[in-house]
């Protein structure tokens, strides 16, 4: 019986221990670490159902749904996507590759949602051209995709800022003509931008009216990763948003519920453990009831009889610390290099506040078991 309550003790304690400690060491490389994720900008809209597809109006949220979504204690900034409300055209030619005319449609949202920064990011009338910012991977599209199905040679980022696009403005007013020019490949915004100024203009003079401003996506700055309340509140109102991104909080969910599964599990060895501690205890001293009784009789006080059981239980807590401890460390190794062959970095050693939690639980199980023998002992002399 004591090799199997100190056996348990001891896997109880390393389980414990292992588990706070990896809950550490996960919440750090998630919340901390500058590349394992970066500032979650998730771009959302409502879903689309087979239904709303013989609706008239666009599925886009309202002023108020907008500010539900911005009251969130998760969400770190709300951005809207205006869309264009006029009819556009662009189109393209040279030596290089032969014209190419497009219907298009633009869109903006402030600037601090951007990850382009680009002194020509302006508009004014009296500028000769239009400011555009592309999505990074149309260039993919075009120089692995488009280009080699059409024998076209390939274009470098640079190169393709350099080209003009005749744009082609259409709405009630008439036509008005531009020149685009890319100044920025976006890796966050799929979508083709222009200056927040430049849409409000074209949208009041060339663009359908609006009773009310709507808007069909929204730009969120969330927390590193999202918080699973965010989640949660994206499925309930039938909201979504780019599923990779969203791979973060699914990762934190799944840590914390594992860290707190195995941390469980030690617990309940821990307390079997206890309980086989006690029930030893208790059955040592009822084995030696006479002699502890007569003791009591010729004036031994009941600190030096509990002493002899004490000084056992504190060798024992001595021996689960001396097992657990070192276990712990080389452990934490062996997962260490586990975690780093999916290319994770754990941290070195141990925490302060690991050993803490381990040095607690032994003091709790020391003063319980110190309760229980200091009862049964005073137990015998009533």
């Amino acid at each position: 019986m004591w090799g199997i309550a100190l056996l348990s003790s001891c896997v109880g304690l390393l389980i414990v221990m292992m588990s706070f400690q990896l809950n550490k060491d996960l919440k750090q490389m998630v919340f901390e670490s500058d590349d394992f994720f970066s500032q979650n900008y998730l771009t959302i809209n409502k879903k689309v159902f087979a239904l709303d597809s013989f609706k008239m109006k666009t599925n886009a949220f309202n002023q108020q749904e907008i500010e539900e979504v911005r009251s969130l204690d998760s969400v770190q900034g709300v951005g809207v996507f205006e869309a264009s409300r006029f009819r556009a055209h662009a189109e393209v030619g040279g030596k290089m590759f032969p014209n190419y005319r497009t219907e298009i449609f633009f869109e903006s949202i402030a600037d601090e949602f951007l990850d382009i920064q680009s002194v020509e990011w302006y508009w004014d009338e009296k500028k000769p051209f239009l400011p555009l910012i592309i999505p990074a991977d149309f260039i993919h599209l075009y120089n692995f995709g488009f280009a080699p199905s059409r024998g076209l040679p390939q274009m470098a980022p640079s190169l393709l800022s350099q080209i003009p696009f005749r744009l082609k403005l259409s709405g009630d007013k008439g036509d008005v003509h531009y020149l685009g020019k890319i100044v920025g490949f976006s890796d966050r915004i799929n979508s083709i931008l222009v200056p927040g100024d430049f849409m409000s203009w074209a949208n009041e003079n060339y663009g359908v009216k609006q009773d009310e401003a709507h808007f069909a996506r929204l730009m969120v700055l969330t927390s590193n990763p999202p918080a699973p309340e965010f989640i949660e509140f994206l499925n309930d109102k039938n909201y979504q948003a780019n599923e990779e991104k969203m791979k973060g909080s699914k990762f934190q969910s799944l840590s914390r519920a594992l860290s707190g599964l195995s941390g469980i599990i030690g617990g309940v060895i821990l307390f079997m453990a206890l309980m086989i501690f006690l029930l030893n205890f208790q059955l040592l001293i009822n084995r030696s009831y006479e002699k502890i009784e007569r003791l009591i009789e010729r004036g031994f006080m009941f600190w030096q009889i509990m002493k002899v059981y004490i000084v056992a239980l504190v060798g024992c807590v001595f021996l689960i610390m001396f097992v657990s401890f070192p276990s712990l460390y080389f452990a934490k190794v062996m997962l260490g290099y586990e975690f780093h062959s999916y290319g994770l970095d754990l941290s070195k050693g141990v925490s302060v506040e690991t050993l803490l939690v381990g040095i607690c639980f032994c003091l709790l199980f020391l003063i319980l078991n110190m309760a229980n023998i200091a009862l049964s002992i005073k137990r015998i002399g009533r």
